[in-house]
């Protein structure tokens, strides 16, 4: 049975790690949605998938009801394939983990 059949709400919430705040702050939205009984899900409660990361993400986009998009200027460009990881890193004055 899959989620959407028994029911439950399944959320996957896909951002950009723009800032240390911001990836704390999507952090905090998940948790709260979770408190709220949504069965929320981010890279953040992953280490690191040992089918790589973007087959980690397309399982969760195939699994969840709901689909997250926490969209800022890095996240669009990202997707648009403008911005490869090296400009996020100059942009966001960090590398990210």
């Amino acid at each position: 049975m899959t989620s959407q059949e028994s029911g439950d709400i399944r959320v996957f919430i896909s951002y950009s790690h723009d800032s240390t705040q911001h990836k704390k702050s999507v952090f905090q939205l998940s948790e709260r949605l979770c408190i709220e009984g949504v069965d929320c899900n981010i890279d953040q409660y992953e280490r690191s998938p040992a089918e790589g990361w973007p087959r980690w993400m397309n399982k969760q986009i195939d699994f969840a009801n709901y689909i997250l998009v926490v969209g800022t200027e890095i996240y669009e460009k990202r997707f648009k394939g403008r911005m490869n990881r090296e400009k996020v890193v100059e942009l966001s004055g960090k590398e990210r983990s």
